[in-house]
């Protein structure tokens, strides 16, 4: 987990402890939405992320819009939008919109040398909208 934090803040140009954070916000958006096969392989892959719990009481979302958005999808359809909720996890730990777009490839481009092409298509085909960071 350590080198993945290494990589989010080279990349995304994040302070340690916001790449820290960012990288534990995707590590409980896979605990949340991955089958256990995908995400024992995904963690099997990420030393040290086993013991990100996956349990957070989500960030406020950045905006009012945000919350707006997030809270009327849970409640019309019933379900959380992953991407929606991931995006503003982030944002909420400060980074920009430019920023969390970089950390999501960042995560994914470290899925994929770590756990292979295969768990990162997984991971990709399990959590709606991740494909859209790609």
């Amino acid at each position: 987990m350590e080198e993945l934090v290494s990589r989010m803040k080279t990349s995304a140009a994040l302070d340690a402890a916001s790449a820290r954070r960012v990288t534990e916000v995707f590590i409980r958006l896979a605990r949340r939405h991955l089958s256990e096969p995908v995400l024992g392989d995904l963690l099997t892959a990420l030393p040290g992320a086993a013991a990100v719990n996956g349990e957070t009481a989500h960030a406020a979302p950045a905006t009012d819009i945000e919350r707006m958005m997030a809270g009327a999808m849970a409640n019309a359809l019933g379900l959380e939008d992953p991407i929606l909720t991931l995006m503003a996890d982030l944002k909420a730990a400060g980074l920009t919109s430019h920023q969390a777009l970089v950390a999501g490839r960042t995560f994914l481009d470290f899925t994929r040398d770590k756990a292979g092409p295969t768990v990162a298509e997984r991971v990709t085909a399990e959590i709606p909208g991740l494909r859209r960071l790609n």
